[in-house]
């Protein structure tokens, strides 16, 4: 196999080994792994061409990673920082810019919490 002639989208196959010496068979637009950026938020992240062949958005968006300054509990969700119960939180050790907006944290006032995840459901 002339490497200089496929295109790294190519679905032939081809013999892979790792460092450990385990082989095996998969197609080559499985294994090339590439760097995207997000129009959306801005972020770089890693995917192979497989993955976004099938659908394999962007991390960042879907709160898979965090983004700081995008995706943050207090990005997303600043109309509940003053609510922050903040002896309970510091077992997380973080700041809410430094947690996804679907983590789960303790709020002063559960009235509020319940009315913000009811207008999240509903719309």
């Amino acid at each position: 196999m002339d490497i200089n002639r496929i295109s790294a989208y190519s679905n032939e196959s081809a013999y892979w080994k790792c460092k450990c010496g385990y082989e095996w068979t998969n197609q080559i637009q499985c294994m090339v792994g590439k760097k995207w950026a997000c129009p959306v938020c801005g972020g770089d992240y890693n995917a192979t061409i497989v993955d976004k062949k099938n659908g394999y958005s962007c991390p960042y968006c879907n709160d898979r990673k965090l983004l700081k300054g995008f995706n943050s509990f207090g990005e997303r969700h600043s109309e509940l920082l003053s609510e922050l119960y903040e002896t309970g939180n510091i077992v997380l050790g973080r700041s809410p810019f430094e947690m996804l907006s679907n983590s789960t944290i303790k709020l002063a006032c559960l009235l509020s919490f319940f009315s913000i995840l009811l207008q999240t459901i509903v719309t």
